[in-house]
């Protein structure tokens, strides 16, 4: 039974999905807010609601260039099921460096060279993890990249029995997706302790997720998409003027005592 089928009489716009052996009906909300250190406390600053087997990459598509535009955001932390090649486009296009807590896919064996061991320039390689540059380099509209390496730099190479060249008759070469390039330099960044440091201040909005549907037994109290999403955004906005008057009070105590 397809996952847009009827799941409410009551409302026939709410779908079905399933995660991680859980059944969910209704609706999703993605919501983004600021979470820089130096920040005095965080502001919600974007709330898309759509349904339940919407893709978490087609809800953030609608909103990377808005918040580039209206925030000045330039870090901008996802979990893993935020991969997705139109929200990537849009953030190479507006200069904004996705941080993802977690990467999908199975990590290659510990013996296999990363991808991410040479040297990059975008899909041209500067220079093998030897300190080579390959003679012949393509890319294609395919996203597939290729190379050739001269033998007289890979033979008796250290790296050569893990490498992810091809010994041919007269030079070694490489071909691959560039998106395995792309997820490689992922998982490495991934694997820096400064990285991890970083990725803990997404945190935050886990916690902001069960201030606003959690605590409330994740139901919403309406039917229609339009309907619960002007409730998220209502909700959104009680949080932000909540947190602003918090601080306010604050600057205020602090103020009177020290004056």
């Amino acid at each position: 039974m397809d996952s847009s089928s009827l799941q409410n009489p009551h409302d026939d716009e709410a779908t079905y999905r399933s995660k991680d052996a859980e059944d969910y009906f209704g609706y999703k909300s993605n919501i983004a807010e600021t979470c820089d250190g130096e920040n005095p406390f965080r502001l919600i600053t974007a709330v898309r609601v759509d349904t339940n087997n919407t893709d978490d990459g087609d809800l953030l598509a609608e909103d990377a260039r808005n918040l580039a535009e209206e925030t000045g955001l330039r870090d901008l932390l996802v979990d893993g099921g935020y991969t997705h090649k139109e929200v990537e486009k849009c953030c190479r296009d507006q200069e904004i460096t996705q941080h993802f807590t977690g990467i999908t896919g199975q990590r290659p064996a510990a013996e296999k060279m990363s991808l991410a061991a040479p040297e990059w320039d975008g899909t041209r390689m500067v220079a093998c993890p030897a300190g080579h540059e390959p003679f012949e380099q393509n890319h294609y509209e395919t996203g597939r990249i290729s190379g050739k390496m001269d033998k007289k730099f890979c033979d008796g190479c250290q790296h050569q029995e893990n490498c992810f060249v091809e010994e041919q008759q007269e030079h070694y070469s490489y071909g691959f997706r560039e998106r395995r390039v792309e997820v490689a330099q992922r998982r490495r960044r991934l694997d820096d302790p400064a990285e991890q440091e970083f990725l803990n201040l997404r945190a935050g909005v886990e916690s902001l997720m069960n201030e606003m549907y959690h605590k409330d037994g994740e139901k919403t109290k309406f039917t229609g998409k339009i309907k619960v999403k002007n409730a998220s955004i209502a909700k959104a906005m009680g949080r932000n003027l909540k947190r602003a008057s918090r601080f306010l009070e604050s600057e205020a105590k602090q103020e009177k005592s020290t004056g």
